[in-house]
């Protein structure tokens, strides 16, 4: 019974990062001068790849071969990504000119992946990052120490494209960087991290640490700074981890059965919760927000809805959303 507490608990963490993903995607406008898609944008993927390294089990999942690991994500995530992509691609391709450049166009998303679906080859590449770590029996606290150079050097590149814009490898940098977002590496370790070491902290100097970094992230906002940015990120980010997992390890968080479906089913939330806000972005545009934003919450909320009823057809469930 304390298990699936625990599991409720993350679940109803997972669905209300989920609800912050889709708002961050409904708002408009750059993160930079949108206060309030700033604030989302600052911590709920950190938090999100956190979460998703907290329940992945790396001791049980080093045991398996590569093909095992690829045999253990093909249904649960690969083949729902696949027909994401390719749905994605026909159907917000702007320039249709043919079958073989609908094809090429359809390659080149699975390359560079389009918004949002950049997840599950992130998603892949930190499952495969520590599946190796653990292979190659690196200690916990040494991975992580490499994570975070890791993530930092991925997140100075993101910032700082000239470093590497007249090399040789720019072409591949730029893939890297779009398609696994290796700057979040340390998050999903650090999740991990969290799940396998049990800590006596004093939260309340973790609270008041964690709203003083807040603090300093909401002054960026206003008088950006590139590194003291990078350096709060990494510190809010994983303060926040601390505090959310501790409550969902006392069964803190409040019981609700749509919250934590949402939390079970955020994969396929995730993967097809964009395509209403595109198609309505092109159908409505955007100069009238206040009608953009009415008519594309409740389409999200119409989707959510279709969506529950979906996911009892067994077939679609499988291999659209990737729940078995």
């Amino acid at each position: 019974m304390e298990k699936a507490s625990r599991l409720g608990n993350i679940d109803f963490l997972k669905g209300v990062l989920i609800i912050l993903v889709i708002a961050g995607h409904v708002l408009q406008g750059p993160v930079q001068q949108n206060f309030l898609r700033y604030i989302i944008y600052s911590f709920h993927m950190p938090v999100f790849i956190g979460i998703s390294g907290y329940l992945f089990n790396s001791t049980k999942n080093s045991n398996l071969s590569i093909l095992g690991l690829i045999n253990k994500y093909w249904l649960r995530i690969i083949v729902p990504w696949i027909i994401a992509v390719i749905v994605y691609a026909l159907i917000l391709n702007p320039h249709f000119g043919g079958i073989n450049k609908e094809i090429h166009f359809i390659e080149h998303s699975f390359l560079s992946p389009f918004y949002h679906l950049w997840f599950i080859p992130g998603f892949l590449s930190w499952v495969l990052i520590t599946w190796v770590a653990k292979k190659l029996k690196i200690s916990d606290v040494y991975f992580l120490i490499i994570s975070a150079i890791i993530s930092i050097v991925a997140l100075i590149f993101n910032y700082y494209p000239e470093l590497y814009h007249q090399t040789p490898v720019n072409s591949t940098i730029i893939i890297i960087l779009h398609t696994f977002k290796p700057y979040y590496l340390v998050f999903f370790v650090f999740g991990n991290y969290l799940k396998s070491h049990h800590f006596s902290f004093n939260m309340a100097a973790i609270k008041i640490a964690a709203i003083s970094s807040l603090a300093g992230i909401i002054l960026m906002f206003f008088f950006n700074s590139i590194i003291l940015s990078i350096v709060l990120l990494f510190v809010f980010n994983a303060l926040l981890l601390i505090i959310l997992t501790d409550a969902a390890q006392k069964n803190t968080f409040p019981h609700s059965d749509k919250l934590e479906w949402i939390g079970k089913n955020s994969l396929g939330i995730y993967l097809w919760h964009v395509l209403p806000i595109n198609i309505l972005e092109r159908l409505l545009g955007t100069g009238n927000l206040p009608l953009f934003y009415t008519v594309t919450i409740a389409t999200e909320l119409a989707f959510l809805f279709v969506m529950m009823q979906i996911t009892k057809i067994k077939l679609i469930n499988k291999y659209v959303f990737g729940m078995v």
